[in-house]
């Protein structure tokens, strides 16, 4: 499977710990295509519904997933990991806008002081 970024994949995320997002939930691409190509991983943000009430972002770090997609809720760059995509069963969901991956990137940069 080809994975870009700004692809939504639903994955495995078991094996987490305290506030860490688990279950098989979706999360957002935010790495080059080449880490993907080369060694099968992704770096991904996981994505949230706040149990179904995501109507916007709570705080700054947040970014809000448009309306119309397969998917609804908010990134939480703070939740990035890098995944296995063929061990955590990715399964791409849809894609979405490059605005919406900018803005991520952007809160990335911020948490990771670049």
């Amino acid at each position: 499977m080809a994975i870009a970024p700004g692809d939504i994949l639903e994955i495995d995320a078991e094996a987490a710990v305290g506030h860490e997002q688990q279950g098989r939930r979706p999360a957002l691409v935010v790495s080059v295509e080449p880490l993907q190509s080369t060694l099968g991983l992704a770096m991904v943000c996981a994505i949230t519904t706040h149990r179904g009430r995501a109507q916007g972002a709570r705080n700054d770090l947040e970014v809000l997933i448009p309306p119309g997609l397969a998917v609804q809720g908010v990134v939480l760059p703070h939740q990035m990991r890098t995944i296995d995509c063929k061990a955590r069963n990715a399964k791409k969901l849809c894609s979405v806008p490059r605005p919406t991956l900018q803005a991520t990137r952007s809160r990335l940069k911020t948490l990771l002081g670049l």
